[in-house]
This record gives C-alpha cells, sequence and structure tokens, in this order.
C-alpha cells in the first residue's frame, strides 16, 4: 500500500519538538505509539490523530488500515513514530520505510 500523503518518519525527540513548536502545517496526521506525544498532539485540533499499538503484531495487522484511514481524512503528511528497534518490529518497520520511500 503507497499513502497519497506523503509519510515522513521521525524519533520521538523530533516528533516532540515539532508539536511544542509555536506552529504545525496544515494537513498532518499523525501515527505515534507514546503517550507523552499522544499527550502534546492533543493540543492541536487541526492535526487528525492515531494511535499505534503498544506491540508490534497489532501494529502490523493495522498499519495500512490505519494509513488508509488517515490518507481518507484528506491529510498532506503523515508524521509516523519511529518504531522500536529489534526483531519483533523489522516488519512493521520495513513497511513504513517502503511507505515513505
Amino acid at each position: 500500500y503507497a499513502p497519497r500523503a506523503r509519510v515522513v518518519l521521525m524519533d520521538a525527540p523530533a516528533l516532540g519538538a515539532a508539536l511544542q513548536g509555536p506552529a504545525l502545517p496544515p494537513g498532518v496526521g499523525l501515527y505515534l505509539r507514546t503517550e507523552s506525544l499522544q499527550n502534546l498532539a492533543r493540543a492541536w485540533p487541526q492535526l487528525v490523530l492515531a494511535r499505534m499499538p503498544r506491540s508490534a503484531p497489532a501494529a502490523a495487522r493495522s498499519l495500512f488500515a490505519t494509513l488508509r484511514r488517515l490518507d481518507d481524512a484528506g491529510v498532506d503528511a503523515i508524521w509516523v513514530e519511529a518504531v522500536p528497534d529489534g526483531v519483533a518490529w523489522d516488519g512493521v518497520r520495513d513497511r513504513l520505510q517502503r511507505a515513505a520511500a
């Protein structure tokens, strides 16, 4: 699946900095794992937020449906929090990197 919106993979510190900035670009969807980032995102009602499951198998199962839902919301860009290192997350990481290519 290749989303229409541009997928941007970002680590948690970069996302946190963006969400604490003075302004965000319009048309951004977020796919976040970290609860603290989700809390920061709630301060921006114009953002479309999707929560990534905490487990790799659940994230793998819901990944494409979530990207489609964000696409269907009409966002121009989907900022995705980078997944943890480790074998369990390799499949999700690969799919996200392909979507961002």
